[in-house]
């Protein structure tokens, strides 16, 4: 055992005699010697009984411990300056892969300055390596990307940015910007901040924080920061305005030009424009500029002054009543071009003559304003003309013009109560089915009916020559003329046929005897319809199938009778009974609640009993309770007798009905509606196949249509029912997807034999 001893005891003789020791030591024989194959054999012998761990290596020449792996390739990494990967160390070690990757994860596992990173060992005198080498990089640059240093020193992104971040402010010289993305130098800082302190110094005009941020590469708030600097120590002079990369310097000297050429420019010209405004980077010019200029009154474009709108008024007022006074002006010729039409309004509003003379003048077309009293000469014009031609228009013209308009409105209502009645009712929703009512939307029209064109005693452009030529000023002003005839041309129109229809009436009065006989056949032929109608809904009741659906549609049909042909019949009556008590209406007018009330104020508290009696009973459910109350007073106040309903009464009714349906249908052409052309041919296939009248609605077509099936061929069955479900098809499309119906009018012409 050798007793360890410090430096300062050993004498140099002690040294030299240890050295003669170790030499005698290396030069003497062993007394014992094991041969390679003992050696191996005893190797082999402590590895079976688990006393000695070894490894071999790749050429098997050699023994080496785990510990000892672990050691060499510590030294490796220190050899390789902290960085190397681990394939290389199989190679210089001479050892299995498998091996050197078992102990390098313990080695990792172990040193906490040792990492593995995508198969290399780096350790934290590497990394400090590269840090010093990131340092030298920035010195020379001012500034480097945390995120471009990953791919530069062949490491992930991820792993090398808290090194480098934990490392900045000791062996890296910078300071974190950007959450730590970027590393500056104080000398770039203040480098940046001098070059954006010298941009924003020499602006004269406004600029935004992002567009500085642009120009010079600056992120964060280094321009803000600078901005508030400045305007703080009042090197610069002007306004920030909004936070962040949205916020903008606007210079005083800029506002201040800005303003002085707004100034100028309105005083020059009395307004100033919104667009104007606009490009100016005013973003609310209406409020600015009202703000500025407190005499100032907003337009639609512009802001105007009020010394502006008095003298545009007051040439206004000096045109319409100077010494050579016109009978209109356009506006638009004295405001200026940067107004437009719908300024002109507010404009006159605020015009003294205007409002004094209000009653007096008219504006017309938008912009130009006309005396009344020209207006009316230019009506004088037609007065003498719609006279004339009202005095000379034919009677037996006049009747049947009116008795084709009345027609018209009757056959609208009692053949398709369509789209009129369900304009109001609210749709169930939900429904997939097609239900009764939805056969009841479609309107209908007759190919009869007049336009008012055939009543118009000239047409506008007539007009429009006629106040040209009598008044040749007006074609000064495109489109004065045009707009005159708009403004008076329903008027006397108006005129024009309450003449005619006063001629008709004076034409009627010398002829009255001649309705009596006209009414009283009216009378009959409604009578026998309703009760052919009547015993239709009642014969349906006594069907064997669907008697429930049946019952349902008879009392349709019954109330759809009571509000149409029955409250048709009570005006009838009232005709006949204006004709007793020479009331003095027009008979071949519809009778309205306002006719009802004047020839029942002259009729007995009995008689105006009675008809109200019958009026109240077509709102009701009942038929037979209005037809007896009918039939007491036609025979016991106008002498006219109900003959009771038999075969006779029945063919003469089915004639009658199959002839006005036959008339009617043939009047329709192929692009009709199509909804009114089928419930015509249900109507008369009702006549043709069943030999029964039916007054229906169109929301009780499904059922009808049903009724004929067993009585109709196979095919045209199929057509109707076709043409029953494009029409519901119609209905719920709404207009939203064109539709085009494969049934036409022609085709269920033919059904019918028309």
């Amino acid at each position: 055992k050798v007793e360890k001893m410090s430096f300062e005891e050993v004498s140099f003789d002690e040294l030299e005699n240890l050295q003669r020791e170790l030499e005698t030591a290396q030069a003497s024989a062993s007394s014992t010697k094991l041969s390679r194959r003992n050696c191996v054999q005893i190797v082999m012998k402590l590895q079976e009984m688990n006393l000695l761990e070894l490894l071999y290596t790749l050429d098997g020449k050699e023994y080496l411990t785990p510990n000892q792996l672990k050691k060499e390739i510590s030294d490796e990494i220190y050899v390789h300056h902290g960085r190397m990967t681990v394939i290389n160390l199989e190679e210089l070690l001479n050892v299995d892969l498998l091996h050197v990757e078992k102990k390098v994860t313990e080695l990792v596992e172990e040193d906490d300055d040792l990492f593995l990173v995508q198969g290399e060992l780096i350790n934290t005198q590497a990394l400090d390596n590269i840090a010093i080498e990131v340092n030298g990089l920035l010195h020379q640059s001012g500034k480097l990307e945390v995120l471009a240093l990953g791919p530069r020193f062949g490491l992930p992104t991820d792993f090398l940015i808290p090194h480098i971040q934990s490392r900045v402010g000791t062996l890296i010289d910078g300071t974190l910007q950007h959450n730590g993305l970027e590393i500056v130098t104080k000398l770039f800082e203040s480098r940046q901040e001098a070059r954006v302190r010298g941009h924003i110094r020499a602006l004269t005009k406004p600029s935004s924080v992002a567009a500085i941020k642009s120009k010079f590469g600056v992120k964060g708030k280094v321009v803000e920061k600078c901005m508030n600097d400045l305007l703080d120590s009042g090197k610069i002079k002007g306004v920030l305005r909004g936070k962040g990369d949205k916020a903008s310097y606007i210079p005083t000297i800029y506002t201040q030009t800005q303003e002085e050429w707004i100034d100028s420019f309105y005083k020059k010209n009395g307004l100033f424009e919104f667009d104007k405004a606009a490009s100016l980077g005013i973003s609310n010019g209406e409020s600015f500029l009202l703000d500025r200029f407190k005499d100032s009154i907003a337009l639609s474009s512009c802001v105007i002054s009020s010394t502006t709108l008095e003298a545009i008024n007051a040439q206004m007022e000096d045109i319409l009543a100077g010494a050579d006074a016109e009978d209109f002006v356009d506006m638009m010729d004295l405001l200026p071009t940067a107004c437009a039409e719908e300024d002109v309004p507010e404009v006159v509003k605020r015009s003294q003559y205007y409002q004094r003379q209000g009653a007096d003048l008219q504006l017309v077309r938008g912009s130009i304003i006309v005396k009344r009293s020209f207006v009316e000469g230019c009506a004088n014009l037609f007065k003498d003309e719609i006279a004339d031609k009202a005095k000379n228009a034919d009677l037996q013209d006049l009747r049947k013009y009116f008795e084709d308009e009345s027609s018209s409105a009757s056959i609208s209502n009692s053949v398709s109560s369509f789209s009129t009645k369900k304009s109001g009712k609210k749709k169930g929703k939900g429904k997939k089915g097609k239900s009764d009512d939805d056969f009841e939307g479609v309107t209908s029209s007759s190919s009869n009916s007049k336009t008012g064109d055939s009543l118009s005693f000239a047409t506008k452009k007539e007009m429009e020559e006629r106040i040209n030529t009598a008044f040749s000023t007006a074609e000064d002003i495109h489109g004065l003329s045009a707009a005159i005839v708009d403004t008076i041309y329903e008027p006397l129109q108006k005129q024009y046929k309450d003449a005619l229809k006063s001629r008709l009436v004076i034409g009627n009065s010398s002829c009255r005897k001649e309705f009596r006989p006209k009414l009283e056949n009216q009378f009959t032929m409604m009578v026998q319809g309703i009760q052919a109608f009547n015993n239709t809904a009642i014969s349906l009741q006594n069907e064997s199938t669907n008697n429930e659906e049946n019952i349902k549609l008879s009392g349709n049909l019954t109330r759809n009778l009571l509000r149409t042909m029955c409250l048709d019949l009570t005006n009838l009556l009232l005709k006949l009974l204006a004709l007793e008590l020479a009331v003095d209406i027009d008979l071949d007018e519809d009778v309205t609640p306002t006719i009802r009330k004047d020839i029942l104020s002259k009729a007995s508290a009995e008689d105006k009993k009675k008809v109200m009696t019958l009026v109240d009973l077509t709102k009701g459910k009942l038929i037979d309770n209005f037809m007896e109350e009918m039939e007491s007073f036609a025979e016991e106040r106008l002498q006219l007798f109900v003959r009771p309903y038999d075969k006779k009464v029945a063919r003469n009714a089915l004639e009658n009905q199959r002839a006005a349906l036959t008339t009617t249908f043939a009047k329709l052409t192929n692009n009709s509606n199509i909804g009114e052309a089928l419930l015509l041919s249900v109507s008369l296939l009702f006549v043709i196949k069943r030999k029964q009248c039916v007054h229906a609605q169109g929301k009780d077509l499904p059922q009808l249509i049903q009724l004929l099936k067993e009585s109709m061929e196979g095919e045209d069955f199929a057509t109707l029912s076709k043409a029953q479900d494009e029409v519901y098809e119609l209905l719920t499309n709404k207009g939203e997807v064109d539709f085009n119906p494969s049934i036409s009018v022609d085709d269920l012409r033919k059904l019918v034999g028309i």
